[in-house]
């Protein structure tokens, strides 16, 4: 008669009876069935569901922390993951895994989910650091959809997501790749450098497609150095500006936004010029579409701009003249009055 290992939010299901010693309390009535043996084999095709033991975390949902921000509190852990460390784009990939391990029936959220996440971000980061290594992004998530299949899904309605351990652990050394940068937001570039040492997925994945962690770093800091090298040019050219006083009253917001999205996508396209490899010459292609997109509305916004400080320039030469006026007209009057 076949026993269950029950777990929090899910059990499984063996077949012949277990000690005590291997049960854990649960929390949801799920099963999840299981053809083989409780041997060892048994329990290294359960290595994602180990994670369900009361030393795991829960994904228990958004927590906000100020306007705009969010947490995610781990129940058991005490951990807590906040929006307010994360850049835009490691955020979105991190709150993407749990519809990932939703779609997949998998309870638990894990690294396999997160890499899925972030590989599947157009024009990403990840895949940009990828391609840098030498990667092929397509081959790289057929691969982690592989391992993602097979994983042991739950059966039955879910009680919701769990943060795994390899997963809380991987968030970890993202954050150390962080203090090691000098950086002041967890980002991409931290998560890809900590999947070297992910000992569920990341590593071997790696190994499978035999890319060292040094050629990760150097993929990384290429692009890191690339980049540090627009955003100073930009902040020199705003300096410049702002030290020779070039306009006569600023910009609105959204045109100094486009202006600088322009600059900088120019410079980055300029330095991919010499780069030959596909992966280069397609973000070029991209970089041209966007620029063209990007300075028609430039265009509409300065024309528009130009109109309203023309007015705006005429309206204070009248209001001059008026002020000019009354201070004629008074100076008149006192004259009269004497």
């Amino acid at each position: 008669m076949a026993s269950t290992i029950p777990f929090w939010g899910a059990s499984l299901q063996a077949p012949h009876p277990l000690s005590e010693r291997d049960a854990v309390l649960v929390r949801s009535p799920l099963s999840l069935s299981s053809p083989t043996s409780m041997t060892a084999k048994l329990l290294g095709g359960l290595r994602p569901l180990r994670l369900k033991r009361p030393s795991s975390a829960s994904w228990s949902g958004g927590e906000r922390l100020g306007r705009g921000s969010f947490v995610i509190r781990c129940e058991a852990s005490g951990a807590r993951i906040s929006q307010q460390e994360f850049t835009e784009m490691a955020w979105q990939g991190i709150v993407s895994s749990p519809e990932i391990a939703k779609e997949n029936k998998h309870q638990i959220v894990e690294t396999e989910h997160l890499m899925k996440a972030l590989l599947e971000q157009k024009n990403g980061l990840a895949r940009r650091i990828f391609s840098k290594a030498g990667l092929d992004n397509t081959r790289l998530l057929d691969a982690t959809d592989k391992f993602i299949q097979r994983q042991p899904k739950v059966i039955g309605e879910s009680s919701g997501s769990m943060l795994g351990r390899d997963l809380e652990a991987q968030i970890n050394r993202a954050r150390e790749y962080k203090k090691k940068y000098g950086d002041s937001f967890v980002s991409i570039e931290h998560l890809i450098l900590g999947f070297s040492d992910d000992q569920r997925f990341g590593r071997q994945l790696f190994r499978d497609f035999q890319i060292s962690q040094q050629t990760l770093k150097s993929a990384v800091e290429a692009i890191r150095g690339r980049q540090s090298v627009i955003d100073q040019a930009i902040d020199l050219v705003d300096e410049a500006a702002a030290k020779l006083k070039m306009e006569i009253t600023s910009k609105p917001t959204a045109l100094d936004e486009i202006n600088r999205s322009v600059l900088k996508l120019e410079m980055e396209k300029l330095s991919l010029a010499n780069d030959t490899d596909r992966a280069s010459k397609d973000r070029s292609n991209r970089l041209e579409a966007e620029l063209s997109l990007l300075k028609e509305k430039q265009s509409q916004l300065t024309e528009q701009w130009e109109h309203e400080k023309s007015i705006m320039t005429h309206l204070q030469s009248i209001k001059e003249e008026i002020s000019w006026i009354s201070v004629v007209e008074i100076s008149l009057l006192e004259l009269w009055r004497h």
